[in-house]
């Protein structure tokens, strides 16, 4: 237990708080500062929580990370570790491309544990053999509409670009596989209808029922539950569903995409099936 003066700092440290985040209550703020409540603190803790407080930029809780936040990103770590027997510096380079674990922010952590929920083992060769940095990506939209955005990608530093097609919420897989019948067996309990495209290293799948909030952690689960990986899931939570209409540069392609057959469950939207027919006629030929 603190003492009266002990209280007394401690309350004077929480009121600065309290004036900025007017829904903290003390409480909350000590759980998520050292994890206790106001009967469990002794002397140490209030020291800690001094030292905190002149040492570190606003631990509540936007620029740096809490001991609780800390202790959840060690903890999601030691999972990995244990087996792939990885560094912790590999860890968050990989994840939140942050080697110092006192440089993540609330968002790092929030995004680690986003993609940690989400279920995915993605520490694979696939994965960190090609880290994806959206930064280098440009945008210039020509056309706009409530469904689609249609334009061109640019990579910075770079004179090459792409025609893409981007839908706001209309969902496709991209499987980079060729055997149909496979990628064909992750939807076979699956209730929707789908629109079937092949193209050069495998097959897109078309939700063709039903719209998607593209950033919505039930919509990624949905896709991964269908065989989506992580490289695809990486692309459409930071980017949307896109895809390029356009001949890859350097690669001898006979066709963007082609329609090869379609999975009706008799709940096709027409709405959202013109759409797609109408992306099919702005691809290279």
């Amino acid at each position: 237990m603190l003492d009266e003066n002990q209280t007394y700092k401690l309350l004077k440290i929480f009121r600065k708080f309290r004036i900025k985040y007017t829904d903290l209550t003390l409480d909350k703020f000590l759980m998520e500062i050292c994890n206790k409540t106001e009967q469990e603190l002794t002397p140490d803790d209030l020291t800690k929580i001094e030292i905190i407080v002149k040492t570190e930029n606003d631990p509540w809780y936007r620029k740096n990370i809490t001991p609780r936040q800390r202790e959840m990103v060690l903890g999601v770590y030691d999972k990995y570790r244990e087996k792939y027997n990885i560094t912790l510096d590999e860890f968050l380079t990989k994840f939140i491309q942050k080697a110092d674990i006192n440089m993540l922010t609330h968002y790092d952590v929030k995004l680690l544990m986003y993609w940690y929920k989400l279920g995915k083992d993605y520490w694979t060769k696939d994965y960190y053999v090609e880290n994806i940095n959206f930064k280098k990506f440009r945008y210039i939209a020509e056309v706009e509409t409530d469904d689609y955005i249609y334009g061109s990608q640019y990579i910075i530093g770079s004179s090459k670009s792409m025609k893409i097609f981007c839908f706001k919420n209309i969902l496709f897989i991209d499987y980079d596989s060729k055997n149909l019948d496979t990628i064909m067996s992750n939807i076979d309990n699956d209730i929707d209808s789908w629109a079937i495209y092949e193209t050069y290293n495998g097959y897109h799948f078309y939700n063709i029922s039903r719209r998607f909030n593209y950033s919505n952690t039930n919509t990624l689960k949905y896709m991964f539950k269908l065989g989506a990986d992580i490289k695809h899931l990486h692309f459409v939570r930071s980017t949307g569903f896109v895809l390029r209409t356009s001949k890859k540069i350097g690669r001898d392609e006979q066709f963007v995409e082609r329609y090869v057959k379609t999975v009706d469950h008799n709940n096709i939207d027409n709405n959202i099936l013109n759409i797609i027919k109408y992306k099919d006629t702005l691809l290279e030929h």
